[in-house]
């Protein structure tokens, strides 16, 4: 009985702090890198979980257009060793207001979890949390906390109609590059200018295709900056996912320890010659490789054994420029 009173207390304490705090990470971002997407794709904003248990760690990626919020966790134990009597984790959302609403039962399997749900306008911004409750009748969070947002930092990116570079997805053909770039009124809160503008400092991958796609081929511009992500690629030879029986591409991250980053979704349309544009927030790490996965399912929480890019190692080093030997032609008296 004293050990159920101190896991309420602890629940009660942690959402009265979460719908109380002023401030507003998210709506600031909001106002600082403005969204742009068109014909029902979106910009694509990751926000990193708090982990209130060891070991364990949750992304969410939010979508401009299509009003979806996708969670992905990892490291999460059994509900059960966190609390006896607990049988499933449960996802909420806490307004600003202090309106809780349950947004469903987290999916998990040995390599981790998943929930899609859509957003909530009607309590933006809001948090989310994850709690190990006993079933999935539970109307309130009532028991022990694993995966939190920080106070009121989500809140679904608008997509800006008037802004006419806006492409499908994270792409834009070359022409549309070389306008944009000698364009003498380019706002600073532009998607593809701000990423343009940090991969000045950035690094170069070449992506070969992986044996089930051979002649596939890409390059990657990559760079962190104040722990974000920046990545603007370009594919070659790509067919569509559903000849190799797949329904999309997913761009991942590779980190030096082995960890696989998701990184999105790549647009159904317009890939092959198109410029790829990904800003991940809140990175946590400052080097990465990337490739790409055929995946057969959605949302894709691990990468699968399917891939079809991967980044050629010898790009990951610094190498130095190879000279050429000069021809020496003889010239006749």
């Amino acid at each position: 009985m004293r050990k159920r009173i101190s896991i309420l207390l602890v629940t009660s304490v942690f959402l009265c702090v979460a719908s109380l705090c002023v401030v507003d990470v998210n709506r600031v971002r909001a106002k600082r890198i403005a969204p742009v997407a068109q014909q029902g794709a979106s910009e694509r904003v990751t926000i990193t979980m708090r982990s209130l248990v060891p070991g364990a760690s949750g992304t969410l990626l939010l979508r401009a257009r299509s009003r979806q919020v996708r969670l992905s966790t990892h490291g999460l134990t059994r509900p059960e060793s966190l609390d006896p009597r607990a049988r499933v984790f449960m996802v909420w959302a806490v307004g600003a207001d202090g309106r809780i609403l349950k947004l469903g039962q987290l999916k998990t399997d040995a390599q981790g979890g998943a929930l899609a749900f859509t957003v909530q306008p009607a309590l933006e911004p809001y948090s989310v949390i994850v709690t190990a409750e006993q079933n999935a009748l539970a109307l309130r969070p009532s028991g022990v906390p694993v995966l939190s947002t920080r106070a009121r930092e989500v809140s679904t990116p608008q997509p800006l109609s008037t802004n006419d570079e806006a492409r499908q997805g994270h792409e834009r053909s070359v022409n549309d590059v070389r306008a944009t770039r000698t364009s003498a009124h380019v706002p600073t809160t532009d998607f593809y200018s701000i990423v343009d503008a940090a991969l000045g400092s950035g690094r170069t991958l070449f992506l070969t295709g992986a044996p089930m796609l051979p002649r596939a081929r890409g390059v990657a511009h990559v760079a962190v900056i104040g722990g974000t992500a920046f990545v603007r690629a370009r594919l070659a030879n790509l067919p569509a996912p559903s000849a190799l029986g797949a329904s999309e591409y997913v761009l991942w991250g590779r980190l030096r320890d082995g960890r696989a980053i998701y990184m999105g979704s790549l647009p159904a349309r317009s890939l092959n010659g198109s410029d790829i544009y990904v800003r991940l927030n809140n990175a946590g790490f400052d080097d990465f490789n990337l490739f790409v996965t055929a995946e057969k399912t959605r949302p894709a929480i691990f990468p699968s054994n399917r891939r079809v890019l991967v980044t050629r190692e010898s790009t990951r080093r610094t190498r130095r420029p190879h000279r050429r030997r000069r021809r020496r032609r003889h010239v006749s008296a």
